[in-house]
């Protein structure tokens, strides 16, 4: 017997594939069980908005805390330079400013 064409062969239609005890998405499906095109091309994959910008920040508890949206109050924000491969730290621009 032949398996399903349209199940993914990577999860078997799981959805999932368990990589150190952790359950991931399939990278091979994206998520959806069956082959087929992706739920967007990977050359474009959809736009994430940057935590500063995050609606969860309107939050009044959340604001109460008086809390940097860039730094989360460590005075310093990170980035991964990928040229370099290495991470790169510096003053935050919205509270560390002199």
């Amino acid at each position: 017997m032949t398996p399903d064409p349209a199940i993914c062969p990577e999860c078997g239609g799981t959805l999932v594939e368990w990589v150190a005890g952790m359950a991931l998405a399939c990278q091979s499906c994206h998520g959806k069980g069956h082959d087929g095109p992706p739920r967007w091309s990977p050359e474009s994959p959809p736009p994430l908005l940057p935590i500063w910008a995050d609606p969860r920040w309107n939050d009044p508890d959340l604001a109460q805390h008086g809390l940097c949206r860039f730094c989360l109050g460590g005075r310093e924000v990170v980035r991964v330079d990928e040229v370099r491969r290495s991470i790169v730290s510096a003053p935050c621009p919205s509270c560390a400013a002199p």
